[in-house]
């Protein structure tokens, strides 16, 4: 499998991917960080605690708001539900994020091959379906992180 840099590189593809296309629709688009030579991501401090802040800031018609970029090649298949997700923890932030600052955050996929395209959609409308992930196999063998979880027919394919 890929190496760090590797796997990031492969990601901001799918940032720049998403960024162009916001862009051709007439958004005002400011990366939370450059595309290149960076090692942390940008966080929101409060009283409270940090939050990792989503990778783009946008602005449109006078409003402006977040966006997280997720490049996927796979979909996952739960019960007969086509779903796509993120770390549950980075998803949980977004919603804090949303709640200290009151702007929309969008969550974008770029999925690259079974039905590939670029599909999104707003948090508050992914919390009412989301299903969350322990991480673990039904024998409770650690696989990877928790996920936040979504059905496809939850995103909007974005035209490209």
């Amino acid at each position: 499998m890929f190496g760090f840099e590797e796997k990031l590189e492969w990601g901001e593809e799918g940032e720049k991917a998403v960024a162009s296309w916001l862009i051709s629709r007439g958004v005002s688009v400011a990366p939370l960080y450059q595309f290149k030579n960076h090692d942390k991501a940008p966080i929101l401090m409060t009283k409270e605690k940090s939050l990792t802040l989503p990778d783009l800031t946008c602005w449109h018609d006078g409003q402006n708001y977040f966006v997280e970029c997720k490049r996927k090649n796979q979909w996952v298949s739960f019960k007969g539900v086509i779903e796509i997700g993120l770390d549950q923890r980075h998803f949980d932030q977004y919603c804090d994020i949303k709640k200290q600052t009151g702007q929309k955050v969008f969550i974008f996929f770029v999925h690259e091959n079974k039905d590939p395209g670029i599909y999104f959609q707003e948090i508050d409308v992914l919390k009412l379906k989301i299903r969350r992930w322990d991480g673990r196999k039904p024998n409770g063998d650690y696989i990877m992180r928790p996920m936040a979880l979504f059905p496809k027919n939850t995103l909007t394919l974005a035209r490209i």
